[in-house]
């Protein structure tokens, strides 16, 4: 009988559907059982079972879990496991599909009791003390889909126990100190793979590129910060879904392939500091769905592709520390409407800054010193409204200090060792959020102007190796948080200023004797 009247209705309904197909089980004995479920006297969907409470119990053995905040002890293992911190079950099996226990302090191993969990979907310990190796037996949890155990001291080689793992989407070991290569026989069964990241780890041998043809779904693939060496093999080609390549800090070596440059869905691709060589190919205008492209720090030569342009998505461009010559003309800039990092220094760039760059207004940063440069610098690119950062320094280029004028949102600017040869003005504004100035070199004459008077943001002013004359003027002494200041071989005259020797970043070094200098007054008046 349905006696709850909340659900006779429901219950009425299970008994027609007798008179529709068979069923196996009464209408009542139905209606009975959905009874108690509602009225919460019959438990499944809390409780985990003995199998998996048993495992748990085992990695509980293994590390330190003080810090866990609920359940993860004895007297709760009986049965509510599921409602333990970082565990989640199945609403209707109760059994355990993921354990996330990232940043939770956890120090020792790792148990191998993990495995005796058959429907373990998701393991992420990151972020924490664990080390030792990963143990073997994780690779036969055929649900197992996302595996992170990224920022622990995890050790040991890898190649044994990837070689089972079948349903892998996400595999994140950075940050560990694994060691040895990663041979392709290693691989072969991670076909569902998508992300591969194992970044600052002791990796090394060949690049493990034979991924590219076992993981055609790979999206995203990390291998900075190990000792991988050789080349980039052509097998690169085959990971058509790659969408993010890191490589860089590693010792790499050789030409770019060209397939790399046939990988349109790359939108990152870092390559900084290893033994690149060659020129870059005028396919790398493919990529047309590139935002971040760096090449710091290899051995990269000849001229930047013209069809370069042909990148519109770009928002980060670094090649410093690199033999590129050349004029920067051959690029158009003004079809980075995005473009907010910009990056060429240490290379051997001549010509003029090209003024296609001033119809970027997403610029933040532009870096140009150490190359080639000449002419003069275009007065509007002081004028981009989210430009931050502006270094020359080192080149051969000219113009005009007053097109500083009004240049509020310049927080960094470094002119150094350029020919402006010019006569500083009092009547210049701006500089408001100006934190680092440095003109030294550049040919200036004239007094120290008064228009930094009202720049509490300073921190580091050099104004070296010019011809400025007069005093130093006692304001200098005003800002709270110049650390850095160099007049040194000027002309100027007089008395230092008392005022000087009261900046709030001198007298905190002055009562703090570490043997850390942080405050550089070099003056040398004349």
């Amino acid at each position: 009988m349905c006696t709850h009247a909340s659900n006779y209705s429901l219950c009425m309904y299970v008994s027609t559907l007798k008179m529709v197909r068979p069923i196996t089980i009464t209408s009542n004995l139905y209606c009975s059982l959905f009874l108690l479920s509602s009225l919460g006297l019959l438990r499944t969907s809390d409780s985990c079972t003995r199998g998996d409470a048993d495992a748990l119990l085992q990695f509980m053995n293994s590390v330190n879990i003080t810090s866990l905040k609920k359940g993860w002890s004895l007297s709760n293992s009986n049965g509510s496991c599921c409602d333990w911190e970082g565990v989640s079950c199945d609403a209707v099996s109760a059994q355990i599909l993921g354990i996330s226990l990232s940043s939770k302090g956890l120090n020792g191993s790792l148990s191998q009791g993990l495995a005796n969990i058959p429907s373990l979907q998701v393991l992420n310990v990151s972020n924490n003390h664990l080390y030792g190796p990963l143990p073997q037996d994780l690779s036969t949890l055929s649900s197992l889909h996302t595996l992170d155990v990224s920022s622990n001291n995890f050790s040991g080689q890898l190649s044994d126990v990837l070689v089972n793992f079948s349903s892998l989407q996400v595999l994140n070991l950075s940050t560990n100190a694994f060691n040895g290569s990663l041979p392709s026989s290693s691989l072969r069964n991670l076909s569902l793979l998508r992300k591969f990241l194992a970044s600052n780890n002791d990796l090394s041998g060949d690049l493990p590129l034979t991924l590219c043809q076992t993981a055609p779904l790979l999206q995203e693939m990390d291998l900075s910060s190990n000792n991988f060496s050789g080349t980039i093999s052509k097998g690169i080609g085959l990971c058509a879904s790659l969408q993010a390549l890191d490589l860089g800090d590693n010792n790499l070596v050789g030409n770019l392939p060209q397939d790399l440059y046939y990988l349109t869905s790359l939108r990152m691709l870092r390559l900084t500091r290893n033994s690149f060589d060659g020129e870059l190919d005028n396919a790398i205008g493919n990529l047309i769905n590139l935002s971040h492209l760096m090449l710091g720090s290899n051995n990269f030569t000849g001229q930047l592709p013209s069809n370069l342009s042909s990148c519109t998505n770009l928002k980060v461009f670094i090649t410093n520390g690199n033999n590129f010559n050349g004029s920067l003309d051959v690029v158009r800039f003004n079809q980075f409407p995005m473009l907010e990092n910009l990056d060429l220094n240490s290379n051997a760039f001549v010509g003029p800054i090209p003024s296609s760059l001033t119809n970027c207004p997403a610029l933040q940063s532009i870096n140009f010193m150490s190359n080639k440069l000449s002419g003069e610098i275009p007065s509007s690119l002081y004028q981009l409204k989210n430009l931050t950062t502006l270094l020359l320094s080192s080149n051969n280029l000219n113009g005009s200090i007053r097109s500083l004028d009004g240049s509020e949102h310049l927080v960094k600017v470094i002119l150094s060792m350029n020919v402006f040869n010019e006569t500083l003005s009092n009547t210049m504004q701006g500089f408001t959020n100006l934190q680092f100035l440095s003109l030294n070199n550049i040919g200036l004459s004239g007094w120290i102007p008064e228009c930094l008077k009202n720049n509490n943001k300073l921190q580091v002013l050099d104004l070296s190796w010019n011809k400025l004359t007069g005093s130093i003027p006692p304001w200098i002494g005003s800002f709270p948080h110049l650390f850095y200041l160099d007049l040194s071989n000027n002309s100027l005259s007089g008395s230092i200023p008392h005022e000087l020797f009261l900046l709030p970043a001198l007298i905190s070094v002055d009562n703090n004797l570490t043997g850390l200098q942080l405050v550089v007054i070099n003056l040398d008046t004349k």
